[in-house]
């Protein structure tokens, strides 16, 4: 198991340990894998979006157009 000395400051000390307060977590090690567990997820939708969006720039030059898809079905597609 890794471990890491890290300098957050007090700001992000104060808010991990008010994670700790609520009982859902039971270390700040929970709080930070379930942090970036989100991160990486946040990542992972703007890699799709981009694609996305460079699909349909490349349609558009093309007068290619699909009236079916709109940005809630986009973004409903990206939070499956």
């Amino acid at each position: 198991m890794s471990t890491a000395d890290l300098n957050l400051g007090k700001h992000w000390e104060q808010f991990l340990q008010s994670k700790l307060a609520t009982g859902k977590y039971k270390s700040i090690g929970e709080v930070l894998r379930e942090a970036l567990r989100y991160m990486e997820e946040r990542d992972r939708k703007l890699v799709e979006l981009r694609a996305h969006l460079a699909q349909g720039a490349e349609q558009s030059k093309n007068d290619q157009f699909d009236d079916g898809y709109s940005l809630g079905g986009l973004l409903n597609e990206l939070d499956a």
